[in-house]
């Protein structure tokens, strides 16, 4: 989701100030009720200080799970290095019940890569405890975005789309998924309508493509596949409508729409996989001037390819036709 479109708001916590009090620095606490204030751009402070911290001064978290819930949150701040060397001390807060979803929804707003993945890669009993809270959190702040899009009406169905199209695609955005540490299999990198996947694609395409709503996002569609464009824009195209669908800025008919007529014009220009490999990063080379991200491109084909979930097994002339 947008960040601009993200309301700041504060909830109650129990704040913790943690010192070092004598010679043997042994850790003294003292924990206060207060608030802790976000705002929709990445910033939050808390009552008994002045310092704004940002996602990057979260250092870890403690979880209290009831009834297979998170019921209370707590997020250790890293040491206060600001402070001085005579005033060593860092800050812990506590979140609890309906807040816990949305402090981590927030975290997940902003910094997806890094809160999604230890969400994913931690005890099974946390994420299917943390999960759910923070899905529901960030449909309810998506459903809200969705007011301002304005999508038309849309009924297509994933599976309406025919496997052989759906899985051409997904390979050709493949390497751009896992050098994400996306799902290779989904046409967005997750599942359609992932409330966590949808707002990883939303920063994505903000911070990598400067795209904030769908008048964006369409103009940078259009100018993709207008004219004779080569394979690196057009496997750019695959990849930004695939994005551009998962962040709810486009319909799936549009994105499969943009993502047929790119492979179409692929299939034209290239006559296989390894030649749309060879095409693309060396268009990402030209045009971005970066020859160590794409030789990583290059090797991560291979590796792809060499792998037992080789997505390149589909042949690279398959048909892609509109059926829907």
């Amino acid at each position: 989701m947008r960040l601009d479109s993200l309301e700041p708001f504060s909830v109650e916590a129990d704040i913790s100030l943690f010192t070092f009090g004598d010679i043997f620095r042994r850790m003294i606490g003292l924990k206060k009720p207060g608030q802790v204030h976000f705002c929709s751009e990445d910033a939050f402070t808390m009552t008994g200080t002045d310092k704004v911290y940002d996602t990057d001064d979260i250092r870890d978290f403690r979880y209290w799970i009831e009834d297979k819930k998170v019921t209370c949150l707590e997020v250790q701040l890293w040491e206060d290095i600001d402070a001085g060397a005579d005033k060593d001390e860092f800050y812990r807060f506590a979140v609890y019940g309906e807040d816990v979803g949305k402090v981590y929804g927030w975290l997940i707003c902003h910094y997806p890569r890094r809160f999604v993945r230890e969400l994913q890669e931690g005890k099974e009993s946390i994420r299917s405890a943390m999960e759910p809270q923070v899905a529901d959190q960030l449909r309810q702040w998506q459903r809200e975005e969705d007011a301002t899009i304005h999508l038309p009406l849309e009924r297509l169905g994933w599976q309406e789309v025919p496997w052989n199209v759906r899985q051409w695609v997904c390979a050709v955005n493949a390497v751009n998924r896992r050098l994400n540490q996306w799902d290779i299999h989904e046409f967005g990198g997750f599942q359609p309508y992932d409330p966590i996947g949808r707002a990883s694609a939303s920063l994505m395409l903000s911070g990598r493509w400067d795209t904030n709503s769908r008048p964006e996002m369409i103009c940078n569609l259009q100018e993709l596949v207008a004219g004779e464009k080569g394979v690196y824009d057009l496997q750019r195209a695959c990849q930004l409508s695939g994005s551009a669908f998962l962040a709810g800025y486009i319909t799936l008919r549009e994105a499969m729409n943009c993502a047929v007529t790119a492979g179409q014009r692929i299939q034209k220009l290239v006559h296989s996989w390894e030649e749309m490999s060879e095409a693309y990063v060396k268009g990402y080379a030209e045009e971005l001037e970066d020859e160590e991200g794409a030789k990583l491109r290059a090797e991560m084909f291979r590796e792809l390819k060499e792998s037992a979930e080789n997505p390149y097994a589909l042949p690279f002339d398959t048909p892609l036709a509109r059926t829907w």
